[in-house]
């Protein structure tokens, strides 16, 4: 396999196989296909219907999401609360931390909150359900956060090339200013909010803002094989 070669740093390559493995929970038995990642969490869920872990998007009017990254077991749900200013939580890459998924990953489209307007009661949320075990790399679209490291990522591997600080590193060095990778950063919490997408089956999302739900569901078929 070629090394991959990001904002000039050369990173040795992934192998990232697609496994079918047998999991057991409690009484329950079923089979899952997924990409196996070296040190990636095993495919068992925590849980039966998973746990939530709580990032606080703007904390104490900071860009940052706290905490920046987390580890998490399939079937948990990520919720990103955003309490201050206006940011997204968007799905990316490692080698491109500050542009959407699929503008680097054709065929692949990955979440998105869209700009929502933070609410310090907490009203504001945007949720993301863990359908496998590969690290799963995020940022803020909002002009210049990226560029200053408000990036996100769920199980990376920090014994790897591809830590979570390098992937902080990586998006300080592009600076935000890669094509597609900036937004306005408007928005308002009293419209309605909706979603859709397909092709990733890492995650599926939700999002709640000014009270209004809005339901984009990624990867039906990898959510419905861990999920049973």
């Amino acid at each position: 396999m070629t090394p991959d070669v990001y904002a000039g740093q050369t990173y040795p390559p992934i192998y990232h196989p697609t496994v079918t493995s047998t999991v057991v929970f409690g009484t329950s038995t079923w089979t899952t296909t997924y990409e196996s990642w070296e040190n990636s969490p095993p495919p068992t869920p925590v849980a039966e219907n998973g746990v939530t872990h709580t990032v606080i998007v703007g904390n104490n009017n900071l860009i940052t999401y706290d905490p920046p990254s987390i580890v998490a077991a399939p079937r948990d749900t990520v919720r990103f609360v955003f309490q201050t200013r206006n940011h997204t939580i968007t799905q990316s890459s490692f080698g491109n931390p500050c542009r959407k998924l699929e503008f680097t990953n054709p065929g692949e489209i990955g979440f998105d909150s869209g700009f929502v307007p933070g609410k310090p009661d907490s009203s504001a949320f945007y949720e993301v359900k863990v359908n496998d075990t590969k690290p799963i790399w995020a940022y803020c679209r909002q002009t210049g956060h990226c560029g200053q490291g408000m990036v996100f990522a769920i199980n990376p591997d920090d014994t790897s090339a591809r830590s979570f600080s390098a992937f902080v590193s990586l998006a300080k060095t592009i600076n935000g200013t890669t094509g597609g990778g900036s937004g306005s950063g408007t928005g308002s919490g009293s419209g309605s909010t909706s979603g859709s997408g397909s092709g990733n089956a890492a995650t599926s999302a939700s999002s709640v803002v000014g009270g209004l739900v809005g339901v984009a569901v990624v990867g039906v078929s990898a959510a419905v094989a861990l999920l049973l």
